[in-house]
């Protein structure tokens, strides 16, 4: 039988995942009546306060805030899930601060636990941001191998979220270079795994996504239908990005000072494309 804790730990990530949380606060809020005392550990606790910390960072990941990483180090845990949790979030929160290195070890550690779990879902989850580690060094007959394996593979597990993810991530690959035809047939299909799970901002993110792929491709009336058929609320961190490629179809550049979070892929895009047009 699965560990009480893990299970309400995933059961929460799940809720966090599919945006149920938009906030530490809102986050604290829903799990208040969970918690008896925060510095009190007890076996009657639904989850405890090292999980609580975990599911604290997750959304600081997810929002793009700050944090210090080696501090999830120094959770204490004896159970091998969390242990690769830890690890998991901190090579997560390495690899968005560029440190490739330090991620990959990171995750080929996390690897081992979830293993020692047996949770073949973290497993491939791991091993996914393994790939986006070094996908750089791989040429496009390499990428497409690899995360075509992995896409089956989540796909038999059952795994949806991920291959989701593992389509989305074939998209942007081959956006950055230059490929829209392929980038939009595999934003499609990621938008369908997305859609039948009813993640509304993966939905909205792969939706802005391809307006910029058709955009690219001079389809400036299917760029502008897709940034129409975006859903609100929009997350704070897609802000940018819709506000980047309805600039772009209406001839308007941006004030990036207006926007509090700019995601790095994007102002990655942001500076190639107006460096292009100079």
């Amino acid at each position: 039988m699965e560990n009480k804790q893990v299970l309400n730990y995933k059961i929460k990530l799940s809720h966090l995942l599919n945006g149920d949380f938009s906030s530490i606060g809102d986050l604290l809020k829903n799990l208040r009546s969970s918690i008896k005392k925060l510095g009190e550990a007890s076996v009657d606790l639904d989850i405890s306060p090292d999980v609580l910390m975990l599911l604290k960072y997750r959304i600081h990941l997810k929002n793009k805030s700050s944090f210090e990483k080696d501090e999830i180090l120094r959770l204490n845990f004896s159970n091998e899930y969390f242990k690769g949790e830890s690890l998991l979030i901190h090579g997560e929160k390495a690899f968005e601060e560029n440190e490739k290195k330090l991620a990959f070890d990171s995750f080929s550690k996390a690897i081992k636990h979830f293993r020692e779990a047996g949770d073949t879902s973290r497993v491939l989850y791991s091993q996914y941001m393994i790939n986006i580690c070094i996908s750089s060094k791989w040429s496009a007959r390499d990428f497409n191998l690899n995360m075509s394996s992995l896409e089956d593979q989540a796909r038999k597990a059952n795994e949806n979220y991920l291959l989701g993810l593992i389509q989305k991530e074939k998209s942007l690959f081959y956006f950055k270079n230059s490929q829209y035809e392929i980038a939009i047939f595999e934003a499609e299909k990621a938008l369908t795994t997305f859609s039948d799970l009813e993640n509304l901002f993966e939905i909205n993110h792969m939706k802005i996504h391809m307006a910029d792929c058709y955009f690219h491709l001079n389809n400036f009336a299917a760029s502008k239908q897709f940034l129409n058929n975006v859903e609100y609320p929009l997350a704070e961190n897609l802000e940018f990005p819709f506000s980047y490629v309805h600039g772009k179809n209406q001839g308007f550049d941006l004030d990036l000072e207006a926007f509090s979070t700019i995601p790095l892929s994007w102002k990655e895009r942001y500076n190639k494309y107006y460096q292009s047009i100079l």
